[in-house]
């Protein structure tokens, strides 16, 4: 019978045997330091494949290329060295899916972003869109909310942000929590024929805008106008997976989004959001966007 380790040898690449074979002579008593993985990546950065750690595309394009259906966290064995990093006959606390992560460009949107916090304002910014909007061709959007973050049971607190990306040029921040009702011209937009909400989760996000701000929503899911990308990515690659944002895009775009938790989880609910807030989120409906760009290609 094939050894467990003949097996993990000939599903990695060369540079991840090197890994591997450095893990296993280590100390079982304790993990390495981030300082040493650091280390070892550099190491490795010039090895057989020319891997550089430098966040490239050409550089991610060559190692991931290669499991163009799977998430990065499943490339090796499960329940291998390699792939839990804690086997106990490693000692090694990273895994080989952790080091192809953190070589991942990390996904930005690079546009300009539009933040509003008052009604009249925002009022004003959607009616300008509406009236943008060709009569015949779809608008396809990228659609996200952000809402506070609470660890207590039975509390679901209210949207707080509405981001809307028409494009990689501008994206839209809807701070609503912060207006004294939610803009008619904004549930107008929203609601729109000519609007096509994309993301993940979509439909339970709008569902909770709906009891949130008494935006009737079905409407949108009845005629076609909401995809979740999620869904599709299912559909085009053949899978059954429960995604998150942020394994769509190593998956599919190939880069990484910042999930920092001290973002995630701030106050959404803060006027004015911080620019790191506003990067985060503009980020999330720009990932929609592309992602639906890409897999409506496949």
């Amino acid at each position: 019978m094939t050894s467990r380790l003949t097996q993990l040898k000939r599903r990695l690449p060369a540079w991840m045997e090197e890994v591997h074979k450095q893990t296993r002579g280590m100390s079982h008593s304790g993990f390495e330091s981030q300082e040493s993985v650091v280390d070892m990546t550099q190491k490795f950065g010039a090895g057989e494949k020319g891997l550089q750690f430098d966040h490239s595309d050409k550089v991610v394009d060559q190692n991931a290329a290669s499991y163009p259906d799977k998430d990065v966290e499943q490339i090796t064995p499960v329940g291998s060295c390699a792939h839990t990093g804690r086997n106990r006959s490693c000692g090694s606390n990273v895994s080989a899916g952790h080091i192809i992560e953190q070589s991942m460009q990390l996904l930005t949107f690079p546009g300009t972003v539009v933040y509003s916090c008052h009604f009249a304002d925002c009022a004003g910014i959607c009616d300008d869109i509406l009236t943008s909007l060709s009569s015949l061709d779809p608008v396809v959007v990228g659609f996200d909310m952000e809402w506070p973050v609470t660890f207590i049971k039975g509390k679901t607190p209210k949207t707080a942000l509405i981001q809307l990306c028409l494009s990689e040029a501008v994206c839209y921040l809807f701070h609503v929590s912060a207006m004294t009702s939610f803009p008619t011209a904004l549930r107008k937009l929203l609601c729109d024929a000519r609007v096509v909400l994309v993301g993940l989760n979509v439909e339970a996000d709008l569902w909770r805008l709906e009891r949130d701000f008494d935006v009737r929503v079905k409407p949108l899911m009845d005629r076609g106008s909401v995809i979740d990308v999620g869904r599709l990515a299912n559909q085009k690659l053949k899978s059954s997976e429960n995604w998150t944002l942020d394994g769509l895009c190593k998956n599919v775009l190939r880069k990484r989004l910042n999930k920092d938790g001290h973002i995630r989880c701030g106050d959404w609910k803060q006027i004015p959001l911080s620019q790191e807030q506003k990067m985060y989120a503009s980020t999330d409906a720009y990932a929609g966007l592309l992602l639906y760009q890409c897999l409506s290609n496949k």
